[in-house]
């Protein structure tokens, strides 16, 4: 058992003992319902290296789906390096296989004036309209979705320029969702829904989908880290009067919030969950997994796509090669992990908003970006990846012949019920996804099930519960 799955095992060891002392839920089931994965990816330093050595990441450019391209380079040039220089030739490389480019945003800013908050929509939409259009302009590429990160403070800089708004002011203010708000028009329109107004009016229907780190949501009754959603009312006005007697004290519903978001043409929701945030028991035990899961089927049953940022943040004391090494392995585990417990996201966002990675190619030296993002598509997607089935005395095996760990899912076809190690998973073994093996298979390793069936039928091995290629790896009968 990989040291990943020990620590898994561990976490859910402390997960359900909470759970039975404060009747906090189960982690959802999962349903069986096949979500095939895309693979974008990309960081906000060091692109020229990609373009200084495009040889060295062909495996990457043909397999992943696409290109992040943050903002605070691409759009604002933080750091005074050659956007366009870089983005032409990125254009050029990236059009043989027709890959998109998604462009990541963010608003508002901490810094923001008071007498600007009440144009927040407006003036967002213009700003990054006018660069994104300049952009594509100077460059040749052509953006084909945004995520924008909406800040959390948003709640308390509104509440702050409105200090006599109540909560559904506050959320109608925000998100532009007035369904059930008797307050239309009091302020104008939504600050959301008047940025996705005017982002489509300047640059046509490119879908844009709205994130957080969810660690900060309440959500359930689960607990929420910070204070941007948990905030107290100003005691005074802009213009010294006390605001009317009230509950001083806010907390923004996370539900309400997401699902009022989700009443606009917003494409989806994307999910700032790094790995610091992942790896600490403390939030685990307190329900953080719970949130994730329950959060991606809130998303999704609403039609919307949910994407799950895969990241990792080492200690900036670190010297170049510890850090990109820190960075390419606990951002894997991230990945690995979420879909450990369940997740299924149906975009994984490999991203990197600090300096390094250090080294960005070649995609066959370990822990460069590139490695990290071509070790990634070999565990979702397996091009290449083998494995090996077996079935003797009601022991069914499953081996890895693959350069990389797995996540096979398992699939049976036949009328015959089937339990594995004792339970019945007829269900999801009959499923479109298949039922997905419990832990991580390292290279060479394998892991074996007691699995017996009231009559005969076949299993097959898909290599991973989202991998777009249903083909079978291995296959075995079943008696």
């Amino acid at each position: 058992m990989s040291r990943l799955i020990c620590w898994v095992a561990a976490i859910f060891l402390v997960c359900a003992a909470t759970r039975a002392q404060t009747t906090q839920p189960a982690l959802p089931p999962v349903s069986g319902q096949y979500f095939p994965a895309e693979i974008f990816w990309g960081a906000y330093r060091n692109n020229d290296k990609l373009t200084d050595d495009p040889d060295g990441w062909q495996f990457v450019r043909q397999h992943a789906d696409g290109l992040l391209l943050h903002f605070g380079f691409w759009l604002n040039n933080d750091y005074k390096g050659d956007p366009v220089g870089v983005g032409k030739k990125l254009a050029a490389l990236m059009k043989p296989g027709n890959k998109r480019f998604l462009m990541e945003i963010g608003w508002p800013s901490r810094s923001v004036k008071p007498e600007l908050v009440r144009d927040f929509g407006n003036r967002y939409a213009k700003e990054f309209s006018r660069k994104v259009k300049q952009f594509q302009s100077d460059t040749g590429v052509r953006i084909s979705e945004f995520a924008c990160e909406l800040r959390l403070f948003v709640f308390e800089q509104t509440v702050g320029e409105f200090p006599d708004f109540s909560m559904d002011d506050l959320m109608a203010q925000v998100t532009g969702d007035r369904r059930n708000y008797p307050v239309a028009g009091r302020a104008g329109k939504g600050y959301w829904t008047e940025f996705l107004s005017l982002m489509h009016a300047e640059l046509g229907d490119v879908p844009i989908h709205v994130g957080w780190p969810p660690i900060y949501m309440p959500w359930h009754g689960l607990w929420a880290a910070g204070t941007d959603m948990q905030f107290s009312r100003p005691a005074r006005t802009n213009g010294g009067v006390k605001p009317p007697a009230e509950a001083a004290q806010f907390v923004v519903d996370g539900q309400r919030l997401v699902d009022s978001l989700l009443q606009s043409d917003t494409a989806g929701f994307t999910c700032d969950s790094p790995w610091f945030l992942m790896s600490n028991p403390e939030y685990v035990r307190r329900g953080y997994f719970v949130k994730l899961r329950e959060l991606e089927q809130f998303v999704r049953a609403r039609g919307r796509r949910f994407t799950f940022i895969v990241n990792s943040s080492p200690d900036k004391k670190l010297d170049h090669e510890a850090w990109d090494k820190y960075y390419a392995e606990t951002s894997l585990k991230s990945l690995q992990l979420f879909q450990t417990i369940g997740g299924r996201a149906d975009r994984y966002l490999l991203e990197s908003w600090y300096d390094g990675p250090f080294r960005m190619t070649p995609e066959t030296e370990r822990y460069t970006m590139t490695w990290m993002v071509r070790q990634a598509i070999l565990y979702l997607q397996g091009p290449g990846q083998k494995l090996a089935m077996s079935f003797e005395g009601q022991r069914l095996s499953v081996t890895n012949q693959g350069e990389v760990a797995c996540l096979p899912a398992l699939r049976f076809s036949g009328d015959a019920r089937v339990s594995i190690d004792g339970l019945d998973q007829t269900r999801l073994l009959r499923s479109e996804e298949g039922w997905t093996v419990p832990e991580l298979i390292e290279p060479g390793a394998t892991v074996s099930f007691v699995v017996k069936a009231s009559g005969e039928g076949r299993m097959d091995a898909i290599w991973n519960p989202q991998s777009r290629d249903r083909t079978p790896r291995a296959a075995c009968a079943i008696r």
